[in-house]
């Protein structure tokens, strides 16, 4: 018996907490999930119940292409993949433990570059819409992740501005936008 009809026959809330306890520290790499394992287990059981996906790599694998429209903000959890960001031949290397992608989750983003896997890879992602679903149906986090994403949207404003968005897929967020508690 497949390991996703094991899961069907568990009851929801079995259910819920088993991907939890599977998926959630992958997250945690992003400042917005590790605060919201602090505030609220139940939003982290639904984002894994409902918007999070495993993906699986082979060697040269594209995970994503230049151009496109982001649907999910991605983390790896094993393996390595090569970012190269369009019009450019600088290959940057994306490690086992990063994430990619996250302001797909808090507004429309087209990819910078293309992502292909170097090795076998594996992780997970997070569909966008799915997220967004989840965080209207938590009004205790709606209010949290509103400032949140203003943050990270206005520092990504900011540093198109002043012409020192790196443009690329994989910097981390957090740093570049000056995001911190406060939010």
């Amino acid at each position: 018996m497949s390991s996703s009809k094991i899961l069907e026959k568990l009851s929801l809330p079995l259910r819920s907490e088993l991907l939890y306890e599977l998926f959630h520290g992958n997250l945690v790499v992003c400042p917005f999930f590790k605060e919201m394992q602090e505030r609220s287990r139940a939003f982290g059981r639904k984002i894994c119940e409902v918007a999070l996906t495993e993906f699986a790599l082979s060697e040269f694998d594209v995970l994503f292409n230049a151009g496109t429209t982001a649907a999910a903000m991605y983390v790896l959890t094993r393996g390595e993949m090569l970012y190269t960001r369009s019009g450019s031949h600088i290959v940057q290397p994306w490690l086992s433990g990063s994430y990619c992608s996250e302001p797909a989750l808090w507004t429309r983003w087209i990819h910078l570059g293309s992502m292909k896997a170097f090795a076998d890879s594996e992780g997970v992602h997070v569909r966008t819409e799915d997220f967004r679903s989840v965080v209207l149906a938590f009004p205790a986090i709606h209010d949290f992740a509103r400032r949140y994403a203003d943050s990270l949207v206005s520092g990504l404003n900011v540093q198109c501005s002043v012409g020192v968005l790196d443009g690329t897929d994989v910097t981390d967020m957090s740093e570049p936008c000056g995001l911190d508690s406060s939010f």
